[in-house]
């Protein structure tokens, strides 16, 4: 925590400070301190444990709601049979004159799947003026179409928003490109808008929708 820094500071430079502190130097042992979640007029106070506990308990529930995996929520959309195909093996080009900017891309560039936690949830914004009011959109994650969802406007702002399949991804730097479904069935075609790689792509650094 943020008072853990000028006692850690003091102890590094062998600095003795005059008066009291909450904070304890992070060169100590771990410290246990409760986790204070607040709403409004209400403040509910828990182990750090505890909570750790909570959050990995409401995980499961949502998985035997929603399911996992292939199994998961991903595969709501439309065309759900593009759905892990490789996206070398469909006809795509680039559209003109597009951009998309990503939310939380650091997420993307460095995955620990261990950790538990992968940025499943990938949001963005479109900027392109041939983009359709309702814009069928592919998610590829590391090659393969990992989610199909459709664009949708918000205060004039072309948005899409989709979780994705967890299992594709890697250890550290992982790949998005959005591209825009166009045709059916053996005349489907891609148009690529952008991505984390390669032209077209524009990243925000902010946690916020774009």
């Amino acid at each position: 925590m943020t008072i853990d820094v000028l006692p850690t500071i003091a102890d590094v430079i062998g600095v003795r400070l005059p008066w009291q502190v909450e904070g304890r130097s992070l060169r100590a042992g771990p410290v246990e301190r409760e986790v204070h979640v607040g709403a409004r007029d209400t403040t509910v106070a828990a182990r750090s444990d505890d909570v750790a506990a909570d959050v990995l308990r409401v995980a499961r529930h949502n998985a035997t709601l929603f399911g996992d995996g292939k199994d998961s929520l991903y595969r709501l959309g439309p065309r759900s049979e593009l759905l892990g195909r490789a996206v070398a093996n469909l006809a795509r080009t680039a559209a003109a004159n597009a951009d998309i900017e990503l939310v939380r891309p650091s997420e993307i560039a460095h995955v620990r799947r261990s950790s538990g936690y992968v940025p499943a949830h990938i949001v963005g914004r479109l900027d392109w003026s041939e983009a359709r009011h309702k814009e069928v959109l592919a998610i590829v994650l590391n090659g393969r179409i990992a989610a199909v969802t459709t664009s949708f406007v918000s205060r004039g702002r072309t948005l899409f928003s989709s979780l994705v399949d967890e299992t594709l991804f890697v250890d550290g730097q992982n790949t998005v490109e959005v591209f825009a479904v166009r045709g059916s069935g053996g005349g489907t075609r891609l148009l690529r808008l952008g991505g984390t790689g390669g032209r077209g792509a524009t990243l925000a650094a902010t946690r916020g929708e774009p």
